[in-house]
């Protein structure tokens, strides 16, 4: 027994220092291969992403140009659906309300057959010059009324086209 126990423990040393090994000839920086950065103006680098510039220096990660460039594309959209007609596409919406059941039905709270309207929101990128958009189907989906509002707060009356729920 006590010969099994000093096997295992020589087989655990001679792992160890071979995972340990191992770790330092992968994953330590060797010089010129790696740079590592602790601080660029007093900020620690556990708080910033960076990259290299022209020359090859570790600067902080900045989306600011590229957020100014693609401004003019992005715009939100509100979305306002009735009841009644998410309950005329959606059969799941004819089913009683779980809420119901517990609560009541005059909670005081709109359900999806109350025939009061929802309002959803979200974004979308402006894809073609003629003003085509694109956004995520559960944005539109069952959408009466469609509202985009650009950066600059012009707001306008949209159309929906057609809709790839799949993707």
């Amino acid at each position: 027994m006590r010969q099994q126990m000093l096997w295992s423990a020589l087989v655990a040393l001679i792992v160890s220092i071979l995972t340990v090994g191992t770790f330092h000839l992968f994953f330590t920086s060797k010089a010129g291969q790696a740079v590592r950065v602790e601080h660029v103006n007093g900020t620690p680098s556990k708080s910033t992403l960076y990259t290299l510039d022209a020359q090859g220096n570790p600067v902080p990660l900045d989306f600011t140009k590229t957020a100014e460039q693609v401004m003019d594309a992005v715009v939100h959209i509100r979305s306002t659906r009735t009841g009644s007609r998410r309950q005329a596409e959606d059969p799941l919406a004819q089913a009683p309300d779980i809420f119901d059941f517990f609560f009541g039905p005059e909670r005081g709270m709109p359900g999806p057959n109350s025939g009061q309207p929802s309002v959803g929101e979200g974004s979308g990128v402006i894809i073609s010059e003629d003003g085509y958009i694109v956004t995520n189907n559960h944005v539109i989906e069952g959408a009466d009324d469609l509202e985009v509002t650009f950066h600059d707060n012009r707001s306008y009356k949209a159309r929906l086209v057609g809709t790839d729920p799949n993707t």
